[in-house]
């Protein structure tokens, strides 16, 4: 009886091993599993940057084309619409539809790096003259449209691009 107590002991205790042994396997493997999800992530979140700026620079290049004879958005260098350009957006619709689509595109692009969606590094590199551009020439719209609904319009693009902007002034001073 006491060769069997002494078998069934040391199987417990080698059991407790090969359990613990284990256990200490499976750490290693949820921690590399981990490591690999946000490796994976963090390239999911560069592609999407990426696809969105190749769109990005599509619709740019498409709407101000559309716009080049009345405004050349590209060619203004971030100058602020005039009052008369405002009336214009503000009376044609065909023009208004277009501006607003590039202000709503603008927005997602910061709702998107608000939220983690987007890599902001990337998106800075690739668009961030433009959006600043975009920003100083479209504010008087936004502040437009602002004032026809009543609501904070465009919110998150005005904040992106005011940090954008701030960023590359101290950018510029760094580097004289």
């Amino acid at each position: 009886m006491e060769i069997a107590s002494l078998i069934n002991n040391a199987l417990l205790v080698g059991g407790l091993i090969v359990a613990i042994v284990q256990l200490i396997l499976l750490g290693r493997q949820v921690k590399i599993m981990t490591s690999q999800m946000k490796s994976q992530l963090n390239w999911n979140k560069k592609k999407e940057t990426f696809d969105y700026v190749v769109r990005f620079r599509s619709e740019l290049q498409s709407t101000n084309s559309l716009l080049q004879d009345r405004f050349r958005l590209l060619l203004l260098n971030g100058k602020p619409l005039s009052g008369k350009q405002i009336d214009e957006i503000k009376y044609n619709n065909d023009t208004r539809s277009h501006v607003f689509y590039l202000v709503t595109y603008c927005d997602q692009l910061a709702l998107g790096i608000r939220n983690d969606y987007f890599d902001e590094e990337i998106a800075f590199e690739s668009l961030g003259v433009a959006v600043i551009s975009i920003y100083k020439t479209l504010i008087p719209y936004v502040e437009m449209r602002r004032q026809e609904t009543g609501e904070n319009v465009a919110n998150y693009f005005v904040s992106l691009a005011e940090t954008w902007q701030k960023r590359l002034e101290r950018g510029k001073k760094g580097s004289t």
